[in-house]
């Protein structure tokens, strides 16, 4: 069986809904971060900035699972997607990652 394989059927055995084990960990996430950041910044500044969110998902993934995530993360305390948090596919986050990084005098187009 495969790790995937026995991920879920642990969970099976546990009674417990993928979503949820989902919901729970980018819960944990989203605490961990926060407080990562109330500890950098002053507490009057973090209290009054907007959070948003921008989670990466397979590009392969289907309309159904990408909707099963939407409902794990807004669960999770991230708020409402397109207004909070968006949902954008691994390819989009690495080409803007690769935009971020690479210098203008060195991107050359065409």
């Amino acid at each position: 069986m495969t790790p995937a394989g026995r991920a879920a059927q642990k969970l099976r055995d546990m009674k417990i809904l993928p979503v949820t084990a989902v919901t729970n960990f980018l819960s944990a996430t989203r605490r961990t971060t926060v407080a990562n950041i109330e500890r950098s910044y002053p507490a009057e500044y973090v209290r009054g900035t907007k959070i948003e969110y921008v989670l990466a998902v397979p590009a392969m993934w289907s309309n159904s699972a990408k909707d099963l995530m939407v409902e794990a993360v807004e669960r999770a305390g991230f708020g409402k997607h397109r207004v909070d948090f968006n949902l954008i596919s691994e390819p989009e986050a690495a080409a803007l990652y690769a935009i971020e990084v690479i210098q203008p005098n060195t991107f050359k187009v065409g």
